[in-house]
């Protein structure tokens, strides 16, 4: 019942499912379930007064991981519209959704090729989530911003931004945050020869308890496995 009175409530259960979907390896289940909620998603208006968050940046990353990045970025810009127009999809909103649409744009600009867009919404959403104090998120925008750095060869900049993410995500306790950042450190050390440091820092992000449930990474730590072992 209260799925039919509240179609956007329902929507937002399966969209945290969709990405949990996505994080977990089951791509088709996410693409259907993400679907669902776009059809709620992009209605002009709705019946009810919405009063908890959407987050596009979710399907958007989705998007992005599977090869579209062109869809990634209208469906981001379309976001964004909705925050220039008050719409009802952004009737909450909050410093780390805002930031988190803003990281997956400068990645999404990344992998369109467009390094100058990367680099200025990249730093755009670090610059915004330390002016918030917003600690539990910012090593998944200095992870994100370390990507454009090894992109264009910068690696003691990336290595930078990672150290700060890693010291962050141990002082906070986020295990996700310090997996992912392995991993980037790993690549960043596979692509300057040190494969010793690659190898390190790849075997602790495989110690770290838990994260094996998240299989949407596993095509890449594959790759560095075969480069490092």
């Amino acid at each position: 019942m209260m799925a039919e009175r509240w179609p956007p409530m329902a929507r937002i259960a399966s969209e945290k499912r969709a990405f949990s979907s996505f994080l977990g390896g089951g791509l088709s289940i996410a693409e259907k379930l993400f679907l669902e909620v776009e059809e709620v998603f992009c209605k002009p208006t709705v019946d009810v007064d919405v009063t908890f968050p959407t987050i596009s940046s979710y399907y958007c990353k989705f998007l992005l991981d599977t090869a579209r990045p062109l869809a990634s970025l209208n469906r981001l810009l379309k976001t964004f519209a909705w925050r220039n127009r008050k719409s009802w999809q952004v009737s909450v909103d909050t410093t780390s959704i805002l930031a988190s649409d803003i990281l997956v744009l400068g990645l999404t600009f990344l992998a369109m090729g467009d390094k100058v867009n990367a680099k200025l919404q990249l730093d755009k959403q670090v610059d915004l989530l330390k002016r918030a104090d917003e600690w539990l998120y910012l090593p998944t925008g200095l992870n994100g911003r370390a990507r454009y750095y090894l992109a264009v060869h910068d690696f003691d900049v990336a290595i930078k931004d990672l150290e700060e993410a890693l010291e962050i995500s141990r002082r906070t306790g986020a295990r996700f945050g310090e997996w992912e950042t392995y991993l980037e450190l790993a690549k960043v050390h596979v692509t300057i020869g040190d494969l010793e440091r690659g190898r390190e820092c790849l075997s602790s992000a495989q110690a770290l308890p838990n994260m094996k449930n998240f299989k949407f990474r596993d095509q890449e730590i594959e790759c560095l496995e075969q480069e490092l072992f």
